[in-house]
């Protein structure tokens, strides 16, 4: 996800408002070309493209959106190791 502004007030306004979203199981904060990465959960592609395109693309401040799938998981995550 890209936002529109890059100010804290604008920031918040969006992590709260997907904060509401009970799809949305995780969002990150990141650097890069995006602002926002949104870990989103949906029992098959059609209920995912109907919540990324009613709800998702009509926040306010979105200016981009970019959908990866994870095709097959290699190596879960199981915990951080003991030690680091």
């Amino acid at each position: 996800m890209k936002i529109d502004g890059h100010n804290e007030a604008e920031a918040d306004a969006f992590t709260a408002e997907v904060a509401r979203l009970r799809e949305v199981v995780a969002c990150y904060s990141i650097a890069g070309d995006s602002d926002f990465l949104l870990q989103v959960v949906s029992p098959d592609l059609d209920s995912y493209a109907d919540f990324a395109m009613s709800v998702v693309r009509r926040l306010p401040r979105i200016k981009e959106m970019q959908t990866t799938f994870v095709l097959k998981e290699i190596k879960p995550f199981e915990g951080f190791p003991v030690g680091l």
